[in-house]
């Protein structure tokens, strides 16, 4: 929302298929600050007994790809996969990526992993339900919850700033 007037659409859900859990998210945002965006993305995560498995991420701003990456946990490490590389992470298991917050409120959870960012970063609690994540070039999260469910995402930036109202599927 921008202005109180929806910009797009936002749409996650969550499958459990005996001891996996897939998650989905699918956006589509279109608005103009100084100039018009039209954005789009898909991305997918499989946790297998509690650890990512696999997880996708695809981005595209103005009909240019801009991100196109998967990650894989091979024999016990995990590889990220690009258009134009391949190459391995040191990373420990991953519990919680980006994607699982929209399910679940991050209650004693120092980090979490940013596909994007291809890093765990951060997060800081503020109180009342409320979870701020700083990426880089001064962009933030600030997510909300109610009775352990995300309620709203307030997504800021230096030229933007939108609230994301989730439907969980």
């Amino acid at each position: 929302m921008k202005n109180n007037k929806s910009v797009g659409s936002i749409t996650i859900k969550r499958e459990k298929l005996g001891n996996s859990i897939a998650y989905t998210l699918s956006s589509k945002i279109k608005a103009k600050f100084i100039v018009e965006f039209d954005i789009e993305a898909e991305e997918k995560s499989i946790y297998k007994e509690g650890a990512l498995v696999y997880s996708s991420i695809f981005r595209k701003l103005n009909d240019k790809v801009k991100l196109n990456q998967s990650l894989s946990l091979v024999e016990g490490q995990y590889v990220l996969k690009s258009l134009d590389a391949t190459e391995a992470l040191s990373l420990n298991v991953i519990y919680r990526n980006l994607i699982t917050l929209f399910f679940n409120e991050p209650i004693n959870v120092k980090k979490i992993y940013s596909d994007k960012f291809k890093k765990m970063i951060s997060i800081i609690p503020l109180g009342n339900g409320k979870y701020k994540i700083n990426f880089s070039h001064n962009t933030s999260n600030v997510y909300h919850y109610e009775n352990g469910k995300c309620t709203m995402i307030e997504a800021k930036g230096p030229f933007y700033k939108v609230k994301l109202v989730p439907e969980i599927l």
